[in-house]
């Protein structure tokens, strides 16, 4: 058709800019017989749009404070990872891990020490869990953990063990010592669940028992 678009396409230049977006369109220019005999291509710069798209995805995927997945990321991945061991016939666990009266940590010395509390949460199980396991920022003072083929099911209560020893240390923040420990909650795959939402409940249920049993512990 006369003057219809040859196409429209988004393209990153790298050599120079590795940053920069364009989007490319293409506009085809015909004569009176509706012959075509050239075209006009114009480049629109749509960096500032594609970052902004991209720091939105981030933040519906992302905690914001201590940069892990979310509790929605965290399902979407436990689902995968399901699916994962489904196939291979391996072993998953899901870790729900609660810190035992955090809230007197807020009260005590403050919603900022609270935070980095959190934040050196994150950094501790970001350093002890194995490449290819995840966690997330399930909310407040909640985090969740996958573990995916570890071998026989004692090696997911030593996995937590480890978790438990480590997020028990003192955190140091500023001038304060802070003690923190957390109440783990295990559930298997597919023992204790099938889907991902049945497996985080049980492991929930889970941490809820080792709370009622003094906390610090799984």
């Amino acid at each position: 058709m006369p003057g219809g678009p040859l196409g429209k396409i988004a393209l990153a230049i790298s050599p120079q800019q590795p940053d920069i977006v364009l989007s490319i369109n293409g506009q085809g220019l015909y004569d009176g017989n509706r012959e075509l005999i050239g075209g006009v291509v114009t480049f629109r710069d749509i960096t500032d749009i594609a970052k902004k798209t991209s720091e939105l995805q981030k933040l519906a995927q992302y905690d914001e404070l201590t940069a892990l997945p979310n509790r929605g990321l965290f399902t979407e991945q436990l689902a995968r990872a399901i699916g994962r061991s489904q196939r291979k016939g391996a072993p998953l666990a899901a870790l729900f891990i609660d810190l035992d009266r955090f809230k007197s940590v807020n009260d005590t010395l403050g919603h900022d020490i609270g935070d980095a509390v959190l934040i050196n949460v994150a950094e501790r199980l970001q350093g002890n869990i194995r490449i290819g396991d995840f966690a997330a920022r399930w909310g407040g003072d909640e985090f969740v953990v996958c573990l995916e083929d570890f071998g026989e099911a004692g090696n997911a209560a030593a996995a937590a063990q480890k978790l438990l020893l480590v997020l028990s240390e003192k955190y140091e923040i500023g001038n304060s010592e802070v003690y923190a420990t957390p109440s783990i909650g295990i559930a298997l795959y597919p023992d204790s669940g099938e889907a991902a939402d049945r497996l985080i409940k049980a492991a929930d249920l889970a941490m809820y028992e080792a709370k009622k049993r003094g906390g610090g512990r799984f």
